[in-house]
């Protein structure tokens, strides 16, 4: 009679189990993000959950696989138990940007820099670095002080923020009056552009 490793059916066992099937089965639903991509098993680990258990541990409650390279097979080296939270910060479609040494995801800088994901992801494709992660270089009705054909200023900004009074002194107005879009007057507003004035 063979002797079983008793842990069939655990979490853990249930991990290295979607491990292979992501890997070798082409009809998994996730066939194609894994096995699809070339994703590979270590030898060690594809056929033997013991092997996988020795190295692994148990799965700790809240916890689920993690390649650290997402480009990289499941071996020792590159696999952890993680959050989930966390693992979806580490996915191939997650950006993750280094820019004057600081490395963050696309959301991350978004919320440093006070714009909405989307358009930021939208800058990226059409700017360099440099001028998409400082609103105040964009080449727009909110230009900053570096384009020369900015029609707002720091000095324009910070009276606009002064005067701006709903009801009263609107942001149709203020657009008008500056020549800009309205959005471009309510992002102003709002610090979403020209954050640091």
């Amino acid at each position: 009679m063979k002797k079983t490793h008793g842990l069939s059916n655990t979490p853990t066992f249930n991990s290295w189990l979607a491990m292979r099937q992501r890997c070798y089965y082409s009809k998994h639903v996730s066939w194609k993000n894994y096995g699809g991509r070339g994703i590979k098993v270590c030898a060690r680990w594809r056929n033997s959950f013991e092997n996988f258990f020795a190295d692994m541990g148990i799965r700790p409650e809240g916890m689920s696989l993690d390649r650290k390279n997402n480009n990289g097979n499941y071996t020792p080296k590159n696999c952890r138990w993680i959050t989930l939270r966390d693992q979806s910060k580490n996915t191939r479609q997650n950006r993750v940007i280094t820019y004057k040494g600081v490395t963050l995801n696309l959301v991350a800088w978004s919320k440093r820099i006070g714009i909405n994901y989307k358009s930021l992801s939208g800058r990226l494709e059409k700017h360099p670095l440099v001028v998409a992660l400082n609103p105040g270089k964009m080449r727009s009705g909110c230009s900053g002080t570096g384009n020369g054909n900015a029609k707002l200023n720091e000095s324009k900004i910070r009276s606009i923020r002064r005067r701006y009074k709903p009801h009263v002194v609107t942001l149709n107005m203020l657009a008008k009056e500056y020549g800009v879009a309205i959005q471009s007057i309510f992002a102003a507003i709002r610090r979403r552009t020209w954050r640091h004035v």
